[in-house]
């Protein structure tokens, strides 16, 4: 007679590491080819970013703050400063000045008003159509100037210098007299220009003004091209 015995199966847990007895794990790959492949994304990104920066564009605003110095050395000033005194002169011995005794005048006619950044006036117009000083004065400057390209300054005394930008010729030199509606230059596309335009700047004790309130004060629309 054969005796049989019931023995309870009980499943026993196995460690993690015999889990895997047995069986082959896929090789590691070595630390360093993670390495070299974090520092080949790193450079292919960096290549990226200096291709997208060769194709976009450079939004640097335009005129005074990016062009360039505009404002006259330190020998121009001093011209100026002597022009101020002798117009202080005049005035406390009753005497007009430039400024005050000639009228200002449109620097030409016909053209179009721009969309001018800053203080300025654009007045868009075919290159080489001559344009002229809007008051009498002596030139302080008239040269190339960065983004102004080629530009004159013309000082009227009292503290007011005018800026005529971007011509493509300059008819006056420095330390002419020049008398309101003379030709100094013809309208150009020299500089940061976006086309043929004059850019007209008024500029009081050394600070750019709004040009097209300050000339209206004076009996000078630039907008409608209208002078008293």
């Amino acid at each position: 007679m054969v005796e049989v015995y019931r023995v309870q199966y009980r499943p026993q847990r196995l460690d993690d590491r015999d889990a895997y007895r047995g069986r082959r794990r896929a090789p590691a790959p070595p630390r360093r080819r993670y390495v070299a492949v974090s520092l080949t994304a790193l450079a292919g990104a960096a290549i990226a970013a200096t291709a997208a920066g060769a194709i976009l564009p450079d939004h640097t605003p335009d005129h005074l703050g990016a062009e360039g110095p505009a404002w006259p050395t330190h020998a121009e000033s001093e011209r100026t400063r002597a022009a101020d005194q002798t117009g202080r002169q005049n005035r406390s011995s009753g005497t007009q000045t430039v400024a005050e005794s000639a009228s200002w005048a449109l620097p030409m006619r016909d053209y179009e008003l721009g969309d001018a950044g800053g203080n300025g006036a654009d007045l868009v117009i075919a290159e080489g159509t001559p344009f002229s000083a809007v008051h009498s004065g002596t030139v302080l400057v008239a040269e190339w100037r960065g983004g102004y390209g080629k530009m004159v300054m013309i000082d009227h005394g009292d503290g007011v210098v005018i800026l005529y930008g971007h011509a493509s010729e300059l008819l006056v030199k420095p330390g002419d007299k020049v008398a309101a509606g003379q030709t100094i230059g013809l309208v150009g596309n020299t500089g940061r220009s976006a086309g043929p335009h004059l850019r007209l700047e008024v500029h009081v004790d050394g600070q750019a003004v709004g040009t097209m309130d300050w000339f209206k004060d004076r009996g000078v629309d630039l907008q409608l091209q209208i002078q008293l």
